[in-house]
């Protein structure tokens, strides 16, 4: 039996620089194989023949295998690691940020997802507004982020945030004013404090510049008297 270079179930093809030369190339050449066709290989012949399943040529003898060569097989495109709706939660930094608590993947094309944060309000709105603002961030190094599987414990959480959330509307309109109200005016004392720490320093710096320059002034004083001395005018 003849060598060949296949196995039955091989995909194989004619091959494109094939040169009909040979009496087997010229049967190919006289039934006009086409080199875009796909061949499975369901016998070999004693003589190393290939003979094809479903052949459309109705020819069952034995193909010389010098004719053909392997199809190869397309790789598989890998699939991403995260989908839309899945549940995720954030392990490290990505642009500065880490959000807290779960988030739902809500966008997810060319390795690029969106994730909605229930319970964190420092981002924006993802990609193509597919997020409520300001709970959405957009990631593109997936090792940010955790695949988790809701247990009970997590499932409690987010009714839990759900249910803060629920509640907000059962508050009075005017009861909602007031805290917003009284929550910026919280912040703004802080920023005011902030602002003092750093005009302290501002003024501890200035004096204490000024308090360089009186030395300086000094030093320069006493430096022009000890010049004077050789300020002597010569009699003629």
């Amino acid at each position: 039996m003849s060598e060949t270079k296949f196995k039955i179930g091989d995909k194989v093809k004619r091959r494109e620089d094939l040169i009909f030369e040979a009496s087997w190339d010229k049967d190919c050449e006289r039934i006009n194989l086409n080199p875009r066709d796909i061949f499975v290989i369901e016998i070999i012949d004693s003589n190393g023949g290939l003979i094809f399943e479903k052949n459309p040529y109705k020819e069952n003898f034995g193909w010389h295998s010098s004719s053909f060569e392997l199809v190869k097989e397309p790789e598989e495109t890998p699939k991403p690691k995260f989908k839309v709706g899945d549940k995720v939660r954030a392990i490290k930094k990505y642009d500065g940020e880490i959000p807290n608590g779960i988030g739902t993947i809500k966008y997810s094309n060319n390795g690029g997802i969106s994730v909605e944060f229930l319970y964190w309000n420092n981002g924006h709105d993802g990609t193509d507004g597919s997020c409520k603002n300001p709970h959405g961030w957009s990631y593109t190094d997936m090792s940010c982020l955790e695949l988790i599987t809701e247990t009970a414990e997590d499932k409690k959480l987010i009714k839990t945030e759900k249910m803060d959330k629920e509640k907000l509307k059962e508050f009075d309109k005017q009861a909602l004013t007031d805290a917003k109200t009284e929550i910026l005016k919280e912040r703004a004392e802080i920023q005011k404090e902030k602002a003092k720490t750093i005009l302290r320093q501002i003024y501890e710096k200035k004096d204490e510049a000024e308090e360089i320059v009186k030395e300086t002034n000094k030093q320069l004083k006493e430096l022009d008297d000890d010049l004077k001395v050789f300020d002597v005018k010569v009699k003629k």
